[in-house]
């Protein structure tokens, strides 16, 4: 019998959700839910109070055959792994006796003179992928000690409930849900100084497509230290659903009518509380419950607190494309696997579970392909180059002036808004004078690519990382400029969209949208942050630098070479 399971067209649609939260807000009960195999996922993440140690990705693929999970594959530290870049034998042995986890869990061993280090990794990874995947050998990849120094990410293959495998066939879409972990358990760790800037590979937050945020009542403060230009990046870049979990309010809505819990009935009651319709149903109740949450994105700059017509307090994301309502979800309380139907609903606590998040997260499949379809329509115009390049040309004595400050003490009225990282040892000078040396050409970064690397207590390419770090500032304070005065035309002057993206709002937001999503996607480095910033890809910088220092340009001119080539 052939227990592999299939895996989605090549022409499929990929859409990558990652599930965000804290400790035990639901994350990953809920893609137990979408699956055949929830009991198994959820045994797996229940060890350590509830706490995975590395990223894992499950790729949700149609349950045309077998009920196993397979591992598709997995994402490694390979540096970490071989105590070297290239790969030397001897620290490689050291690294092994040094780290159990290594020989107990990834199956590696020590080496004789002659042999490969870096084939010998790829030859033990493969074969832990070659065979259904044990619960014991999962939960080792995934709960181990310092596990996540090794691995950055395990690929899990799993099949799909019944009802999803219909959906992702008829819609054509190849799922993959991350749970991510220790972005907002942050805290958990004892030493808060220790903690280093991690990059959006190293959270697991980069080429995404959604985020699928679960609200919890608590946040550690140090969130919006560590990681706000990351967090702020991402979420203005992609679709964000907010996900109030463990709620009875549903239980109470199917008591109340008697109404049966189907799968168009419970879509139906979704709309209902999205639009804030459905009797029972609190919005101050479950604004009570959400307040941290949004006091977080608030404080991220994500969005922003208001008052309504009826004077009451209520939060709004900057430049959304989808309103307020239609992004936020609620899940119902869910205590056990039992098969035991509720007295009034039908349906096991767990069934009726399953139903809600398969309809909520079909809503939001299907809210993202039509936010992808519109950013399309956007880039086959050609017409983003040109909004972004008057944007530039319009503001760039902005940038300028900012520039001019750079020398300032960085606390205060001193610090820039764009040019970052303030640095004490780096002046105007030594940043004109690096981009006008063609000597440096060679070594703008290090021979393996580095960015980060330290030496003396200094960045050894400061120059680069202030350049990478402020173009990407600067076009993302381009993006937010942008205000539409006219509808959205072709070379043609055809318009692009049809009534139903009518309002200049819209567009304006959508094209907005499509450009932040473009610079997370293709232009952002997903390998560093320097000093907690993302920073554009470190390649496009030397490029734009080397190209600049033949005319003796500054960093206005470097910057605006790299916004020229963005689109």
């Amino acid at each position: 019998m052939n227990n592999s399971l299939n895996i989605s067209s090549t022409s499929a649609k990929t859409i990558t959700l990652a599930n965000i939260g804290t400790t035990k807000c639901g994350k990953t009960t809920s893609i137990a839910a979408l699956t055949h195999v929830p009991e198994i996922i959820i045994n797996l993440a229940s060890g350590d109070d509830g706490r995975t140690k590395t990223t894992v990705e499950y790729h949700i693929v149609q349950n045309t055959e077998g009920n196993g999970i397979f591992i598709e594959d997995i994402d490694l530290f390979e540096q970490n792994i071989m105590g070297s870049v290239d790969g030397n034998l001897e620290k490689y042995n050291l690294q092994i006796k040094k780290y159990k986890v290594l020989t107990d869990v990834l199956k590696l061993t020590t080496l004789d003179e002659g042999q490969n280090v870096k084939e010998h990794i790829k030859e033990q990874i493969e074969s832990l992928k070659s065979e259904l995947a044990s619960e014991q050998l999962l939960k080792k990849l995934m709960c181990s000690e310092t596990i996540d120094t090794f691995v950055r990410k395990l690929i899990l293959r799993v099949p799909a409930n019944s009802t999803l495998t219909l959906f992702l066939k008829d819609k054509n879409i190849d799922l993959r849900i991350r749970d991510t972990r220790g972005l907002l358990d942050i805290v958990l760790n004892n030493d808060l100084k220790s903690q280093t800037s991690k990059s959006l590979s190293e959270l697991g937050l980069d080429n995404l497509d959604g985020i699928v945020f679960f609200c919890s009542d608590t946040y550690p403060n140090i969130v919006t230290e560590l990681y706000k230009d990351v967090l702020k990046s991402v979420f203005e870049s992609l679709p964000v659903f907010l996900v109030h979990n463990r709620t009875d309010f549903m239980f109470e809505i199917f008591k109340s009518n008697g109404q049966k819990a189907t799968v168009d009935n419970i879509r139906h009651m979704i709309e209902n509380i999205q639009e804030e319709k459905h009797p029972v149903f609190s919005p101050e109740a479950v604004a009570v419950k959400s307040k941290s949450t949004f006091k977080l994105l608030d404080q991220l700059d994500i969005g922003e607190f208001y008052k309504d017509k009826s004077d009451k307090k209520k939060f709004r994301f900057n430049d959304s494309y989808f309103t307020n309502e239609k992004i936020q979800f609620l899940l119902p309380s869910c205590t056990s696997f039992s098969e035991d139907e509720n007295d009034f609903l039908e349906e096991s606590d767990f069934g009726f579970y399953t139903l809600t998040v398969n309809a909520s997260f079909e809503k939001m499949l299907n809210m993202i392909s039509a936010l992808q379809e519109g950013m399309e329509l956007i880039f086959e115009a050609n017409i983003a180059k040109n909004i972004i390049m008057t944007e530039n040309n319009a503001r760039i004595q902005e940038l300028k002036n900012d520039f001019s400050r750079y020398d300032n003490p960085y606390v205060g009225y001193g610090a820039t808004s764009f040019t970052k990282p303030q640095l004490q040892y780096l002046s105007c000078s030594d940043i004109n004078n690096d981009i006008t040396n063609p000597s440096l050409n060679g070594s703008r970064i290090g021979p393996r690519g580095g960015i980060t690397t330290m030496n003396n207590g200094k960045l050894r390419y400061a120059t680069t990382a202030v350049v990478a770090v402020t173009a990407r500032r600067w076009i993302t304070y381009l993006i937010s400029k942008i205000s539409l005065e006219n509808p959205l035309v072709d070379r043609n002057e055809k318009p692009i969209f049809d009534g139903t993206v009518t309002t200049l709002e819209i567009q304006q937001n959508l094209l907005r949208k499509a450009l932040f999503n473009k610079l997370y996607k293709n232009y952002t480095d997903t390998e560093a942050t320097i000093q907690y910033y993302l920073l554009v890809n470190r390649n496009y910088v030397v490029d734009a630098i080397n190209n600049t220092c033949k005319q003796d340009n500054s960093i206005d001119a470097v910057v605006t070479d790299i916004v020229n080539n963005f689109i």
